[in-house]
Parts: C-alpha cells; structure tokens; sequence
C-alpha cells in the first residue's frame, strides 16, 4: 500500500508532495486541478505503461489515426503531452513510500520510483541492439520516431516506448508491475469481453455470490447472474424475481454496470489497487452509502487501496458515513487539490480522521 505519493514534472503538476493515504482515499478539487491526472500517475507507476493511460489514447484510436491523417476525429499527439509545460527538457519523476507488512503495525517501507525522460538521441537506443529495427521499419526521423526512457530503481536496464505517429508500437521489454492496479475511467464502460473473463474468474473462485450481493444494493430483486455465450460472444444475464425471463447486464443502466465493473474489478487485485474516476457516475446519492459498505467490505477483505475521484459532496458524505458506522473512519482520507494562492501550483490537502469529522460537522470545503 502506497503511504505518500510524489509526482514531479508529469502533466500539470510541477511538484506535488501527498505524505499520508490512506487504505481507501478520496479524491476532490475543482476542474483541471489534476485529480485524474494524479491517479494515473500512480497507475503508471504501478508499472502500467500503455498508451492509453499515458497518452490518453486507446490503440484502436491511435491506429485509426495512421491510416487516415485528414481524420479530425482524433488530433496527433507527441509524447510532449505528458510532460509538465510541454517541456521534454524535464525528467518526470514518480516516487511512493510503500508499506511492506500491512499485517502489522510494523513500519517497514520501500521507496519505488520511476523517471521517464525523453529520448532526443536516437543512436541512445544503439546500444540496446533496436536501432537498426527503427530504421527499417520507420525510416531515422524525427518527425516519425519520439522515444521515452523509463528507469526505476528495481532495475539495471532501462525500458524504452517506441512512439510512432500516435501510438506505442513497441516496448523494449516487458516487466512485471510493482503491484496490480487496474484503472476504471470515468464514462469508459469495460468491455463485454473483459467482463466475462473476470466474472469466469470469479466464478472459478465460488466467489460470484458476492457480486450479487454487492449488485443488491442497486436492485433488491436480483437473485442470480449467468455468464451466457452466444456465436463466441460472451454476455452476463440477470436473474431477476418477478420477470419471467433473464434480461442482459447491459439492458440494467449505468448504475448497476458501474457497480459491476468495480466489484469484478476489485477481485482482479487483490493486494492491489484499484483507481475510479468520478466514482458517483451512474450512481444514485440515496444508495451511495450502501455503494461504499460495499466497496470498504470488498478492499478491507482483499486488501485494495482505494483510489476514486468525485466532485460530488454526497459521495464524500456517504463515504464518512459507512466508514464511521463500520468503525474504519482511520482507513479514509479525503485529498482536496487546489492552485497555490502565491505559486499557482497545484497542492493537496489531505484530511484524516480527524478532519474529516471536523468538516462534516461544519461548512468546511471539502471538494
């Protein structure tokens, strides 16, 4: 688990320090404060290095890009996008205090940390025995070819990310991540496929009468779900009382989806992490609070840290609410980010127990 957080030169944070998280963390702000931008830089970290999270561009957009540049459904973009001020010059840095034993009260901690930096030589990359791949593949421009450099302390190589015109074509090799974590943006609904794959997990487990408990929250009546294959495709089908027959997942709304991703999410990650952008899409506020007895049960059970971003007070309150009546109120952390009055950099403003219990009693801010 994550104890502090450092991010350096990534996106619009030049610097930005956060010394206590928590199990499950919060995270609040005005727009463009960097609240997504904060978690995926903690994704990446994690050891996810793929072109949608660090590019923001999907591999399908990124290739339908290629074949057809007079597209402007989908503007190029150059690896000067990740890089605070558009400054490849600077060398992002993202470091994390990482507790070791969590089954203690030990203090025992590691420091991860990566630096990625822009390659602006490309005969760097001869050593590494791809140069000659490059040009016969690409052609040696620099108009075609931008390359990123990732070292981390765990490892006496470095890994290169080969960028060509939009998207990653290639990773020099391929590492294990620091730990698992999976990102669930903010109005992307999963795949049919990776759905299915993870409720079949889950099911191998016998551990799919959880999820229908946590989807019970949503619809009371739900007594059962199937994984249903029709011509190769996978689907997921509700058991619902009173109807005479099973309605698709898909036909049951945003809310119940929602909850669906994160719950088969969370048992993809055990020991993980898990990161939600705009938790309370889809979402109801009146069963926001059931929403978070379940997610504190799922990450207090496997061990999750919880990342999830909100502009919603009801979440924050609802959040407060399930923890503290479930006596876990320590495990919470609210993180409002802000622009410095002076410096106009982004800060954070991490609340604990304690604070949190002040500023639900009071006017406070906390979003």
């Amino acid at each position: 688990m994550y104890k502090t957080f450092r991010v350096k030169n990534f996106r619009c944070f030049k610097d930005l320090q956060i010394n206590d998280l928590g199990r499950v963390n919060l995270i609040a702000g005005k727009n463009n404060t960097g609240k997504t931008a904060l978690m995926e830089a903690m994704y990446v970290l994690d050891g996810n290095y793929d072109s949608k999270t660090i590019f923001r561009r999907s591999p399908t957009e990124a290739r339908r890009y290629m074949r057809d540049k007079n597209s402007r459904l989908h503007d190029p973009v150059s690896i000067n996008t990740i890089f605070s001020d558009f400054e490849t010059n600077l060398e992002i840095e993202l470091s994390a205090t990482v507790a070791t034993n969590e089954t203690d009260n030990s203090d025992d901690s590691r420091v991860d940390k990566l630096t990625i930096s822009s390659v602006h030589d490309l005969n760097e990359l001869d050593s590494e025995g791809f140069l000659n791949l490059i040009d016969r593949r690409y052609g040696l421009t620099d108009d075609s070819v931008e390359v990123l450099k990732l070292d981390t302390v765990t490892s006496n190589h470095p890994l290169y990310i080969l960028f060509v015109e939009g998207s990653i074509e290639r990773l020099s090799s391929r590492r294990p991540p620091s730990r698992t974590s999976t990102f669930l943006p903010a109005r992307e609904t999963v795949s049919v496929e990776k759905t299915s794959d993870r409720f079949s997990k889950m099911q191998e487990a016998k551990e799919t009468q959880r999820l229908v408990e946590g989807l019970r929250v949503i619809e009371p009546r739900l007594r059962d779900i199937r994984l249903r294959t029709d011509d190769g495709r996978p689907n997921l089908d509700a058991d619902i009382e009173g109807l005479s027959r099973l309605v698709s997942m898909r036909d049951l709304g945003d809310g119940m989806n929602r909850m669906v991703d994160m719950i088969l999410a969370m048992h993809q990650v055990e020991r993980g992490a898990i990161f939600i952008d705009e938790i309370e899409n889809g979402l109801h506020f009146d069963i926001h609070q059931d929403v978070w007895l379940v997610l504190n049960d799922i990450s207090s059970r496997l061990g999750i840290q919880v990342f999830a971003t909100t502009h919603s007070y009801e979440m924050m309150r609802a959040a407060y609410k399930a923890f503290k009546g479930d006596d876990k109120l320590e495990d919470l952390r609210f993180h409002r980010l802000r622009r410095g009055i002076e410096s106009g950099e982004i800060e954070s403003v991490t609340s604990n127990k304690r604070g949190i219990e002040a500023a639900m009693s009071t006017d406070w801010e906390v979003r």
